[in-house]
């Protein structure tokens, strides 16, 4: 019998530390799972598919999930009546939850708080590359300095020249209107007095 249990010591010394990682992952996994259960689900509006920028959304757009309540995002929608009929500001991967600053009402050409800008670019910057929904970095002079810098990060494109069988870039008159706050309306109207402006598209 003392063989027995000096055997049995020996063989829990030698595997201490196995047995010892295999208690704490049973630990972890108990804490995951009582704090998982104890979330609180809600439902959260979702894209059925991908969905294109500036896409009228439809109910065979959309689809209800639920999803723990601590990481839905702020301003999520719940229902799919809540979009139908209104516009996608930008793309909109499959199954990524939609929110209010998602969409655009038909007809509501900027989100509220925003100015629709019109822009002349560089004859050089590749306009046709464009499309509503387009994320753009809009490059030009500092007004301050004259030094060329990103002066807004991030706009959006809500309306673009059509063609008319020439090239956009080729034609000075054509204006793109980007979605911008106001106080990045006076910069870059500032910028475009001191040089012709250019953008990085996202």
């Amino acid at each position: 019998m003392p063989g027995f249990f000096s055997s049995l010591r020996w063989g829990l010394s030698r595997h201490r530390r196995l047995l010892a990682a295999l208690a704490a992952g049973v630990a972890v996994l108990a804490g995951l799972s009582a704090i998982t259960q104890g979330q609180t689900e809600v439902p959260v509006l979702v894209a059925a598919h991908e969905i294109a920028s500036g896409s009228k959304l439809t109910s065979a757009d959309l689809r209800v999930s639920r999803w723990p309540a601590a990481i839905v995002p702020d301003r999520a929608l719940t229902t799919a009546e809540e979009a139908i009929g209104q516009i996608s500001v930008a793309a909109i991967t499959e199954r990524a939850p939609i929110t209010a600053s998602d969409l655009l009402e038909e007809g509501q050409l900027v989100a509220p708080g925003l100015v629709a800008l019109p822009l002349s670019f560089a004859t050089s910057s590749p306009i046709d590359l464009l499309q509503v929904g387009s994320t753009i970095d809009i490059i030009g002079p500092d007004p301050a300095t004259g030094m060329s810098k990103v002066l807004v990060s991030g706009a959006r494109v809500v309306s673009v020249p059509e063609s008319s069988g020439t090239s956009w870039a080729n034609s000075a008159a054509k204006s793109v209107l980007i979605e911008v706050t106001p106080s990045a309306a006076a910069t870059l109207n500032s910028a475009a007095a001191i040089s012709s402006l250019s953008f990085a598209l996202h």
